[in-house]
């Protein structure tokens, strides 16, 4: 599922949800009928279980796909220059400029990355990271004031 997809599916979730809550509200406020209360609580339900069955849907094929990206035996790849962090592999090629960065952190044997307009991190293996590579990325992340750092 892509990226835009799932966003025009919470957005649209998020819309219906708002609209049966206002119904609700609406009702109680002017008539206050059991019936009313009784559709815009089924209304509003079925809004949440649609809005937690897709973020577990969602969640679940985020696991996957990094599953089998970051599977045992695959060869990853990197290298940093001046301007960008440069990853490659066999399901993975790709050049990020630093500056795209908003966020980075070590956990264990893990980098978790944020880049602008990527609503999850990258995580990839320490080991792809020499030395002065995260703190590159950190410096750059610093030398960024709030004006112009992006925002994810």
């Amino acid at each position: 599922m892509s990226r835009p997809c799932i966003r025009n599916t919470f957005r649209s979730v998020g819309l219906a949800g708002f609209a049966a809550l206002m119904f609700l509200v609406a009702h109680v406020l002017l008539e206050g009928g059991d019936a009313a209360l009784l559709i815009a609580g089924g209304l509003l339900g079925g809004v949440v279980l649609i809005a937690v069955t897709n973020a577990v849907r969602i969640t679940s094929q985020i696991r996957r796909s990094a599953g089998t990206r970051l599977a045992e035996g695959v060869v990853l790849n990197s290298r940093f220059d001046d301007q960008a962090a440069h990853f490659s592999g066999p399901y993975l090629e790709q050049t990020v400029p630093y500056r795209a960065f908003t966020a980075v952190s070590v956990e264990g044997d893990w980098v978790f990355l944020r880049t602008k307009g990527v609503p999850q991190a990258t995580v990839l293996p320490l080991a792809l990271f020499p030395g002065p590579a995260i703190e590159k990325i950190r410096s750059v992340l610093g030398s960024l004031d709030e004006r112009t750092r992006p925002k994810g």
